[in-house]
């Protein structure tokens, strides 16, 4: 028996084109604040469903990433052309994105900009990113300030 050799077909390529990419968007936000730690890697993992076998790789992915001299801009870009039609898709990342930035305390002034940036390249609008900044991290209505922060009413 003569076995073929695997190739990939164009939409294997594409996905895992877009998942590297994601991984070494959230890398490279993840460091933008100082070196990326493992509570930013394990949250990443928390924020974006990956296969079982994958996720051994994911913390080696994301530091090499991390270190590698492409600007996060192009992984942006290269996000933004895998699926141009799925707002929805970038829309979601952006709200990970944010989410991410959070893992390790409040969002920095870097993050928020880094953010902002990919969120441009994303073909996002201006309002569209402060209506998600603001949804994340202004409690919803209807929930008890005080009780948010544990002090009494008097």
């Amino acid at each position: 028996l003569v076995s073929e050799e695997w190739t990939p077909d164009a939409e294997m390529v594409r996905k895992l084109a877009y998942s590297y990419s994601v991984i070494a968007l959230a890398a490279k936000l993840a460091s933008v604040d100082g070196e990326m730690n493992a509570t930013e890697i394990n949250h990443f993992m928390q924020l974006f469903r990956l296969p079982a076998h994958d996720r051994g790789e994911i913390p080696k992915l994301m530091r090499d990433a991390a270190k590698d001299n492409i600007d996060f801009q192009h992984y942006a870009a290269r996000i933004n052309t895998f699926y141009p039609r799925d707002v929805l898709r970038r829309e979601r990342l952006v709200d990970r994105f944010l989410k991410l930035g959070l893992a390790d305390g409040p969002l920095t002034l870097d993050e928020i900009v880094f953010i902002r940036r990919v969120h441009s390249i994303f073909g996002l609008s201006q309002e569209n990113f402060y209506i998600r900044v603001r949804d994340l991290i202004l409690p919803k209505p209807g929930l008890n300030p005080y009780q948010i922060l544990g002090v009494k009413k008097n």
